[in-house]
């Protein structure tokens, strides 16, 4: 909040909310760079590159000017690759920690990542071409020990969820949307049946939220209805 009010300038992300958004003085300038839609991978190196051309020329006009962003910058969210061109162009910088939405979107509905007996091990994978970097021999390897949270999977949930049960993981999985919002919802299934229930979603499911995986997503509970496949009497706190 008193970066916010200190910017000449705010060039953030989309997803953000407008009460933060306001918390920038009236005479900054609101400079709106989130990447709405899919970008090749050519595409979306270009926007970066004049993401950080941008932040470059302001602070080195004399500005104050604050990048802001969802979560936790480091994770899945370039804040590495900025701070690498302010390094390079001589501009200081200060980071401000966030929490990450695979902690706080677990959190919001319930899920312990990690749990005694149940989820000893976290693993954070993004699911961007098209589940090409997730390490699916590993996962099959720690099995109902491992609880795993994938960002960015939504376009290739049912290729994932295929490779999954190839490696012979079908565990409980839930998809978390606007966590802590007044549009939360959860789905939850399991490897077999989430890409079907996600599919079948309305309104449709935006490709912002995150999917859970292990035995701790049947913990999912929701500020509104959740859809699951877990009823009641078999939610995990009750056996």
């Amino acid at each position: 909040a008193k970066a916010l009010a200190g910017a000449d300038s705010v060039l953030f992300d989309r997803l953000l909310p407008q009460e933060m958004l306001d918390m920038a003085p009236k005479t900054a300038e609101m400079v709106d760079v989130g990447k709405g839609k899919e970008l090749k991978t050519e595409q979306a190196k270009e926007s970066q590159d004049n993401i950080d051309d941008e932040l470059v020329r302001r602070a080195k006009a004399g500005q104050k000017v604050v990048r802001l962003k969802n979560g936790d910058p480091f994770i899945y969210g370039r804040g590495g690759e900025e701070i690498d061109r302010m390094r390079r162009e001589g501009v200081p910088y200060k980071v401000i920690p966030g929490v990450t939405s695979a902690f706080a979107a677990a959190a919001a509905v319930g899920i312990p990542l990690t749990m005694r007996g149940t989820s000893n091990c976290l693993l954070i994978v993004t699911g961007n071409g098209q589940g090409k970097t997730v390490p699916f021999d590993l996962m099959a390897g720690l099995g109902k020990n491992l609880a795993t949270v994938f960002y960015m999977s939504l376009g290739s949930l049912g290729i994932i969820c295929e490779k999954l049960r190839s490696a012979g993981v079908n565990l409980p999985m839930a998809c978390v949307e606007q966590a802590s919002l007044p549009g939360e919802r959860v789905i939850v299934g399991t490897v077999d049946t989430l890409p079907g229930l996600v599919e079948a979603a309305v309104p449709p499911v935006d490709k912002a939220c995150i999917m859970v995986l292990g035995s701790v997503a049947e913990w999912a509970r929701s500020s509104s209805p959740v859809v699951s496949e877990v009823s009641d009497g078999d939610h995990p706190a009750k056996r």
